[in-house]
């Protein structure tokens, strides 16, 4: 699994202390430890309760990422130990703890809010060569804050498209930030097959020694390889 990452990395040689994260109901979570990967021991990430941890997910072997359902484990490009939460609900709410072997773990609480704005994956569609735009609603708290939207190709790729902190436009793509409808629009000229997908919006934060991303809201772009028009055309010839 790839992902572009900047931040500064330590060695961690023993537990540290519990870090507060916040996600959304419907939304998704990168969690960024500062653990360097296990090659030869065990990584893991394991939920906490009741004073017992319950293993999601326990790699013991020289795989460098592993899935589970709605969750995922794996080293990226950096090195660290980082999961993936897809799809959050409330229940996921708690403490998590992410581990290389027996000595070395980090304790993260998921606090997971429902926020009228974001009420889970969206779908929609858009047709070959024409343009189109993603639009993401976010949280009234993130308006001063940079946000990211990223592109997850197979469930397990994540790309990054564009930021408002950096340049707006990339090619075809081009962002903008209406901070006061609190609304983050992608707008993709000369629309392509390869633009079909999961587009996560969300913001970066990093507490203590926990970096991540917190996606607010998730788009499923189809794309269609005929244009909305000859699709109607199709539909009355089939009625008459």
């Amino acid at each position: 699994m790839k992902i572009l990452l900047i931040f500064t990395l330590s060695l961690i040689s023993g537990p540290v202390g519990c870090v507060d994260v916040i996600g959304y109901s419907g939304g998704s979570i990168i969690l960024i430890s500062n653990l360097y990967w296990g090659s030869a021991n065990s990584n893991y990430i394991c939920k906490v309760e009741n004073r017992e941890c319950t293993d999601l997910i326990r790699l013991n072997t020289g795989k460098n990422d592993f899935q589970v359902e709605r969750f995922m484990l794996y080293k990226n490009t950096a090195g660290t130990l980082t999961a993936f939460i897809r799809k959050l609900k409330p229940q996921d709410a708690g403490m998590y703890r992410m581990g290389v072997g027996t000595q070395r773990y980090t304790d993260v609480t998921l606090k997971v809010v429902n926020d009228s704005c974001c009420a889970g994956p969206k779908i929609m569609n858009a047709y070959r060569g024409q343009n189109t735009s993603i639009i993401c609603n976010y949280p009234a708290v993130y308006e001063r804050n940079y946000k990211y939207i990223q592109k997850l190709d197979n469930d397990s790729v994540i790309k990054a498209i564009l930021d408002p902190g950096s340049k707006s436009q990339n090619s075809r793509f081009s962002i903008s930030d209406d901070s006061s409808a609190k609304v983050l629009s992608v707008n993709i000229s000369d629309v392509r097959e390869a633009d079909d997908g999961v587009y996560l919006c969300g913001v970066y934060n990093t507490v203590d020694s926990v970096d991540y991303f917190s996606y607010f809201t998730e788009i499923q772009l189809h794309v269609r390889g005929e244009t909305f028009i000859h699709g109607v055309l199709n539909m009355y010839e089939y009625l008459l």
